[in-house]
């Protein structure tokens, strides 16, 4: 029986979903653009204009930011030093995140939450609007599983990236546009206001991205999918 985790400071999570009765949540490249976008609204945040004399929805249109966004106007940035993003995939049908918690405050109390339910809403109103249908595209509530130990921490962050191999998708997982392994593999320590934060990581690997791209490289074998299968999505892709 499935059973949601408690969540607390500095535990580290594998959150996913993916479409209802497994149709695709991603039509095309502009989708993924969007929810990518979404994403960086919530967790890092868009600098508002100096204008100030234009209402907000239209400042973020002067600055060529999505519309959607006038969906959450508060949320920009709400999730900033609250929630790290360790890794993340889009699949056609379903995501994959490993997100930790950095802070719990009586405002969010249930940030991961929280933060999945904006990006929910506010992803689904433009993705109906643009393809003229009306109801849910998530299949029911998402899935966490906390990632207890150091070792499934890596596991599950290869697990994320290599995604796209087990689907058949590419042949190499860097090839894969919608994940934030290249971020792995080019890592840079003073690079600002990332969406991802690969550090938490690449500390297990003494922050050697070449040691990360080995690792993930190197033949996924049965054996390595029972150790990862606790939090691992229902069905292999």
């Amino acid at each position: 029986m499935y059973i949601r985790p408690k969540y607390h400071e500095d535990g580290v999570y594998h959150v996913y979903n993916r479409g209802v009765a497994k149709l695709p949540i991603f039509l095309k490249d502009s989708d993924y653009f969007d929810f990518k976008q979404i994403m960086r609204y919530l967790l890092v945040g868009f600098p508002e204009p100096e204008d100030k004399r234009l209402s907000f929805s239209r400042r973020w249109r002067a600055e060529n930011k999505p519309v959607s966004f006038t969906a959450d106007p508060s949320s920009n940035g709400m999730f900033k030093g609250v929630l790290d993003l360790l890794a993340y995939c889009l699949m056609q049908n379903h995501f994959h995140f490993l997100v930790r918690i950095r802070k719990v405050s009586d405002t969010l109390q249930l940030p991961i939450s929280e933060f999945i339910k904006r990006l929910g809403i506010t992803y689904s109103r433009k993705f109906n609007h643009d393809n003229q249908r009306v109801g849910p595209i998530f299949q029911g509530r998402f899935k966490i599983k906390e990632v207890g130990t150091d070792e499934l921490v890596i596991h599950t962050a290869r697990y994320i990236h290599i995604n796209p191999i087990m689907a058949g998708l590419v042949k190499r997982p860097e090839n894969w546009k919608h994940s934030d392994l290249l971020e792995y593999f080019n890592f840079q320590p003073a690079a600002p206001n990332t969406m991802s934060k690969p550090l938490f990581v690449l500390e297990y690997f003494n922050r050697s991205p070449k040691a990360y791209r080995d690792f993930v490289e190197a033949q996924f074998t049965e054996q390595d999918y029972q150790k990862i299968s606790s939090i691992a999505l229902e069905n292999k892709p």
